[in-house]
């Protein structure tokens, strides 16, 4: 089994630094790019998907480098945020389609179709147009023409974006049975999706990396700091003055709030378990605090 190996990918627009140094070590499974709009999610992405050229650095899977691109695009499959097809064409179709431009072999494209549609389970509506389908049915046939030609690397960006909370979940179980044999690489700004997702995660802020592992070493980094409360109405602007509000939940006359801090503010205050959500916003709150 091979790894994609990313060594001190760096990207510059101009005098703006897209990506700084970043190193990653991933292996068959899913791994999550978590962090904020401009975070240099979608630069990486790019990247890896060959859309676009990175300054220095070297990405390797087994011995297929980066440099050779005709190659790593035999074996990456992506799924855009932004994802349309031809509104006229049923999905059989397009997917034949793009299995042409991926150059599959004729004898095999009715296959590889077929497979790709079963795997998404959605063999039942092959012959309905693509301007029919709902938001997630499109997400799915998404996927299904991203692993047409059998990529050993799928990268997927903002997988449940959009969908209702039913589709979210079918999605999700998608990638779960497809990333058992493949490296699946997500990104996303939804905390839920990556924890629910990801056997590893990195945290991407203004191009660096805050913190990489599995979720429960990231986890780990924001013990002892996330506290409960509960606070009036009248009393929940002061205390956004005064700690850093992870969540708050109206609950009537009261607010229940969970925050950042190094100590207890009160003796009613308790210290909580760490979710991952928790834990981005531990190594958010460092870097803004270093930066002050």
């Amino acid at each position: 089994m091979h790894r994609l190996q990313i060594d001190n990918i760096s990207k510059k627009y101009g005098a703006f630094k897209a990506l700084d140094n970043v190193s990653l070590t991933l292996s068959n499974g899913i791994f999550g790019l978590l962090g904020p709009n401009g975070a240099g999610k979608s630069t990486l992405m790019r990247i890896l998907t060959t859309l676009q050229p990175f300054d220095t650095g070297s990405i390797k899977y087994g011995e297929i480098s980066w440099k050779e691109m005709h190659k790593v695009q035999k074996i990456i499959g992506y799924l855009p945020q932004h994802f349309s097809l031809y509104k006229h064409l049923s999905v059989f179709e397009c997917l034949k389609h793009i299995s042409i431009l991926k150059g599959v072999r004729k004898a095999e494209l009715q296959e590889q179709v077929y497979n790709a549609l079963e795997q998404v389970n959605l063999l039942q509506i092959k012959d309905q147009k693509i301007g029919k389908l709902s938001g997630g049915m499109l997400r799915r046939v998404g996927i299904a023409q991203a692993i047409i030609g059998n990529p050993q690397i799928i990268v997927v960006d903002e997988p449940t974006a959009g969908l209702d909370p039913e589709e979210r979940i079918r999605f999700r179980n998608i990638l779960h049975t497809i990333g058992r044999n493949n490296i699946i690489i997500i990104s996303s700004h939804i905390v839920e999706d990556i924890e629910t997702l990801c056997n590893e995660v990195a945290i991407l802020h203004k191009g660096k990396i805050l913190g990489k592992g599995t979720i429960n070493s990231l986890k780990m980094n924001a013990e002892n700091v996330i506290w409960s409360t509960k606070v009036e109405k009248n009393e929940l602007f002061a205390l956004q003055n005064e700690v850093k509000i992870i969540s708050q939940q109206s609950k009537g006359d009261y607010y229940e709030v969970r925050y950042l801090g190094n100590t207890q503010r009160n003796p009613h205050d308790q210290l909580q378990e760490p979710t991952l959500e928790d834990a981005y916003f531990y190594f958010m709150q460092k870097v803004d605090n270093s930066q002050c």
